[in-house]
């Protein structure tokens, strides 16, 4: 209690223009803290919200390209490890006599005996894109135009029914 007789004695002690210079000091501490802990942060926000709106839209579009890849992966058919095994088998032909396929539980092993490189190039593109690679030990012979390749490519088989 006696803080405020104290204060109210040393406000009743000042001269009416020192108090007026008091309140004035005071205002202008309020005012400033009102700038520097609401306004001038809100203010900040206000500034950046633009370019993160910009960014999150940007985010928003890939997700959803995103999504529809992933609803149409889930719409293709779904093939056996056995399925997928005749298809490797039948896609074989094209890479010549020098090919012969190997597999153990969804381990897949194909090896080449010279195959020329624009055959084996073809054939992975169009059989091997949907494979899963475990190991490729391949060795080059013959010069740049008449590139041959012998060696393995193993694959693993997606587990059946997945």
């Amino acid at each position: 209690m006696a803080a405020p007789r104290a204060s109210a004695l040393v406000w009743s002690a000042l001269a009416p223009r020192e108090q007026k210079l008091v309140l004035l000091a005071a205002t202008g501490v309020a005012l400033a803290l009102l700038w520097f802990v609401l306004l001038r942060p809100a203010l900040g926000v206000l500034r950046s919200a633009e370019a993160q709106t910009a960014a999150l839209d940007a985010d928003a579009q890939t997700l959803q390209a995103l999504r529809a890849r992933a609803l149409a992966l889930q719409k293709l058919p779904v093939y056996s490890a056995q399925e997928r095994l005749a298809d490797i088998r039948n896609s074989l032909p094209p890479l010549g006599a020098g090919a012969h396929l190997q597999s153990q539980g969804n381990q897949v092993v194909v090896t080449l005996q010279d195959v020329p490189a624009a055959a084996l190039g073809n054939w992975l593109v169009q059989a091997g894109a949907s494979l899963h690679p475990a190991q490729v030990h391949l060795t080059r012979s013959g010069e740049a135009g008449a590139a041959r390749w012998s060696g393995t490519l193993s694959f693993v088989l997606p587990a059946s029914g997945s």
